[in-house]
């Protein structure tokens, strides 16, 4: 029995002591005592520190690096990484994600992670992994990811990040699949705001697609809390115009003024060029008082539609009645535009405005500059085929402007 007893402890005592040299690599590393005080001390100052230098701070570790430098992930990659798995949190995933290694380890280091006891991936991590994944232009990794953030019984997020995962589509130009995403996140995760749908109207009317704002726009109105504000307004309207739907335009337009809410100077000139359009040069006359009696200054955008819109009907005078006060509120026109008003104004046979315009811009200086501006304006001319616009924003048909300075030193001065 005593001999037994020897031998239990010897054996246990040879147990005890024994020296794994291959186990050692795994084993956690002892956090120093000060590290861990450290944990518990906020730094004002940290929360101006960007992620990625947060990171890097954090991830000061070569032999982790190196790991995640290997560039085909195996069976031996994940039996490295034991030794990290009580340091995996959602922080920890997140900055060895934002490491410059390859897409296809990060890939495989975000499902190893959703391997470890007792994590799951958050919208922290996915965000992270979305963002790499479309820096390296991986969409159909980011739809799929994507899919599995809605299936994600863990993983819940706000209508602010629910725009970021849409604003990944439409930075791509695929606005069908931003749409479907949308829809989804609305059904199972989030319900938007009026400023996320506000946000998603704007991607739409920024690639064009009226009609699709025009199907946003009426899901919103149906959107229990969500309510039209100016932006709202602003973008619809606008589409309506493009859409040629003017009535809708208008409606619209009313609509919000009966809602308390003031148009901006975008908003009139959009239904300037409508009544314009229409032949209502009285009612866009009215509506520019309107617009003044409100408060609502008008630009030099505003005054160039209006002044071009009366041009067309034939209201020179009153057309260079506008170009005065737009002088007068301390507001200049571009070349382009002033080339086409002493146009109209020398068709009407108005020189004596014509010749106050070219005067009164300080142009007689400037003879060289603008016969360089014209020449440049008939190189496009011949290169599109049509005549240049006062602004490259107006969709409207193009007016032709004067073919040179010339015509106008030859006719009138």
């Amino acid at each position: 029995m005593f001999l037994s007893k020897i031998m239990g402890t010897s054996a246990r005592s040879s147990i005890t002591f024994r020296y794994f040299p291959t186990l050692l690599p795994y084993l956690p590393r002892k956090l120093p005592e000060t590290k861990i005080v450290e944990l518990f001390i906020q730094n004002p100052e940290d929360w101006k520190i960007s992620r990625k230098d947060r990171a890097v701070r954090m991830l000061d570790d070569p032999d982790l690096i190196r790991i995640m430098n290997i560039p085909n992930w195996n069976s031996d990659t994940e039996r490295a990484l034991m030794w990290y798995e009580k340091r995996v949190d959602h922080q920890f995933v997140c900055s060895v994600l934002e490491i410059g290694v390859n897409i296809n380890v990060k890939i495989e280091f975000f499902k190893w992670a959703a391997k470890v006891r007792h994590f799951n991936h958050d919208i922290s991590t996915y965000v992270t992994l979305i963002r790499c994944l479309e820096e390296a232009r991986l969409y159909g990794e980011i739809h799929a990811t994507m899919e599995e953030v809605i299936r994600s019984p863990y993983v819940g997020f706000s209508p602010a990040v629910l725009f970021e995962f849409v604003k990944v589509f439409g930075r791509a130009k695929k606005m069908n699949e931003a749409l479907s995403f949308f829809y989804k996140a609305k059904e199972h995760k989030c319900r938007p705001t009026s400023s996320t749908y506000n946000s998603v109207i704007l991607m739409l009317m920024k690639e064009g697609l009226h009609e699709k704002v025009h199907e946003v726009y009426a899901e919103m109105c149906n959107e229990r809390g969500c309510f039209p504000d100016m932006v709202t307004y602003s973008a619809v309207i606008s589409s309506y115009e493009k859409l040629g739907r003017d009535d809708s335009a208008v409606s619209l337009f009313e609509e919000m003024k009966d809602n308390s809410l003031q148009p901006t100077e975008k908003i009139y000139t959009t239904l300037f060029g409508i009544y314009f359009k229409e032949g209502k040069v009285e009612k866009a006359l009215h509506l520019f008082q309107e617009m003044k009696r409100v408060g609502c200054f008008p630009t030099v955008y505003t005054y160039m539609e209006l002044i071009k819109g009366l041009c067309n009907a034939g209201w020179v005078e009153e057309a260079y009645g506008l170009y005065k006060d737009m002088l007068r509120d301390g507001l200049t026109p571009d070349v382009v535009f002033l080339i086409y008003l002493m146009n109209m104004l020398g068709k009407a046979g108005r020189v004596k405005d014509l010749r106050n315009v070219f005067n009164e811009m300080g142009m007689c200086s400037r003879i060289n500059e603008l016969e360089q501006s014209i020449h440049d304006l008939r190189a496009e001319m011949n290169a599109e085929g049509t005549p240049p616009s006062a602004s490259e924003s107006v969709d409207e048909p193009k007016r032709p402007v004067v073919s040179t300075f010339k015509a106008f030193t030859h006719k009138f001065f």
